[in-house]
């Protein structure tokens, strides 16, 4: 506190804005941190969802091709046992049915590796996305913490030239 020629009393902020500038200063820093981590989580996130799309257009033609065989499959079976048709033709549908079969089992194990892949690409885009949420909710706290520190500079450098106890007189 000091004394002023007009018998007033004021307080000085200068410790108090100097801290209040202090801590507005390293939560600034940690806002362009959070902005830049959000840029990156961004581009990651949308680089995944990009992968996945392809590979989910690859795992749709080979799952449709997967179910075209063993459409094959079935029909090559229900030849093999109907007894309308002739011998020869049962028999040799009988001769496709194991290598139809290889066919199906091939193609099953490549649409089992895509649908792993597509399941992981899917798995990186969300626990993307999910951190992403977190540091925008993260960065929108810090913004809010910035403006009140903001605000606390301001009030406080508004009350530093604001006498307290205008009337006290000091006797001397």
């Amino acid at each position: 506190m000091s004394g002023t020629h007009d018998n007033s009393i004021t307080f000085s902020t200068a410790l108090d804005n100097a801290q209040l500038e202090k801590d507005l200063a390293g939560l600034t820093k940690k806002i362009e941190k959070q902005e830049q981590k959000i840029a990156e989580l961004s581009a990651k996130r949308d680089e995944a969802r990009e992968k996945g799309l392809f590979d989910m257009k690859t795992l749709d033609r080979e799952k449709a091709k997967l179910h075209e065989i063993e459409e094959k499959l079935a029909k090559i079976r229900a030849v093999a046992k109907d007894k309308s048709f002739g011998a020869g033709a049962r028999e040799d549908a009988k001769m496709q049915i194991p290598v139809v079969q290889q066919e199906r089992r091939d193609q099953q194990t490549r649409v089992n590796a895509l649908q792993a892949e597509w399941n992981k690409t899917q798995n990186a885009a969300e626990r993307y996305a999910a951190q992403l949420s977190e540091a925008e909710d993260t960065l929108n706290r810090q913004k809010v913490e910035a403006g009140d520190l903001v605000r606390q500079i301001e009030e406080a450098s508004r009350k530093a030239m604001t006498p307290i106890f205008p009337e006290a007189v000091f006797s001397k």
